[in-house]
């Protein structure tokens, strides 16, 4: 055998060594992952955006463009076992409404929705707490009364001049769950009000949704966000875009509380609003 056809021969053979190395440590799944999540059309979107005064400050999802359907089903509330526990010092029923002896107020709306308030004499006088301390307040308070539940995610903290409001939303894995939400207020280190909707853990179902594109979402969203820019600067950053999961309820009273949740993009805005496009054709 000449040299030159031993060398082709070897050449082959390391060929074939270093795709059987590249399939072994993964690389033919990479290849094929980023293959599956490109989006071509995202720089075209982006660079429209920039043109309407839209920036981008978040990161772009890079996933599988898939999503397994759930099934969410609100947490019930037990509004007497409640009102035992905020309500310390006694309380009177009133028509599903519990008054507290010093003027509290407790309401439990269609067994889902929490709604608790002290009297505004009871509010203290205080300069609000500084932004770490007002969330470790705020959690204080949700694991005394059992509503510390693992799968809350800090989401907005508003500062008043006599108050600071505390929100937490649900999340699934990587995922958001909207309509459900935690919120506090506290005066000084004080809680004087908190509402709360919570969803029990999700039913992942067996059927898989095909997901549009983030360069389609953003496009979608872009003439909402573009018409609604307000004050002399009318540019405005989507700050987040994040793909999760909503229960239609039709409204905030509807009775409905449990079905099957729609996957949708919800985009968060540098001015405080929150886009949502549904996310299956």
């Amino acid at each position: 055998m000449d040299w030159k056809k031993s060398k082709n021969i070897l050449i082959f053979a390391l060929i074939l060594t270093n795709i059987a190395l590249f399939a072994m440590t993964g690389g033919l799944d990479k290849l094929i992952q980023r293959d599956s999540t490109q989006d071509p059309l995202l720089p075209s979107v982006i660079a429209l955006l920039n043109g309407r005064g839209i920036g981008i400050n978040a990161i772009i999802p890079s996933i599988p463009l898939n999503i397994r359907a759930i099934d969410l089903e609100y947490n019930e509330i037990e509004a007497a076992q409640l009102a035992d526990k905020l309500l310390t010092g006694g309380y009177e029923e009133i028509n599903g409404l519990f008054v507290g002896r010093d003027g509290a107020l407790l309401v439990v709306a269609l067994e889902r929705e929490i709604r608790f308030e002290l009297p505004i004499d009871q509010w203290l006088v205080s300069d609000p707490l500084e932004d770490e301390e007002a969330w470790q307040a705020g959690e204080a308070f949700l694991a005394a009364h059992g509503f510390d539940q693992a799968d809350r995610q800090r989401w907005d903290l508003s500062v008043e001049p006599d108050h600071v409001i505390l929100e937490w939303r649900q999340k699934y894995g990587s995922y958001f769950l909207e309509e459900a939400f935690m919120r506090i207020r506290l005066t000084g280190n004080k809680v004087v009000s908190f509402e709360r909707r919570w969803f029990n853990e999700p039913q992942p179902q067996e059927n898989v949704h095909k997901v549009i594109q983030p360069s389609k979402a953003l496009f979608m969203a872009a003439e909402e966000i573009a018409a609604t820019s307000t004050g002399p600067d009318p540019s405005v950053k989507i700050d987040s875009i994040e793909l999760g999961y909503q229960l239609e309820t039709g409204s905030l009273t509807s009775d409905i509380t449990s079905g099957e949740a729609s996957p949708y993009w919800r985009m968060r805005l540098s001015d405080g609003r929150v886009i949502f496009v549904e996310a299956v054709e």
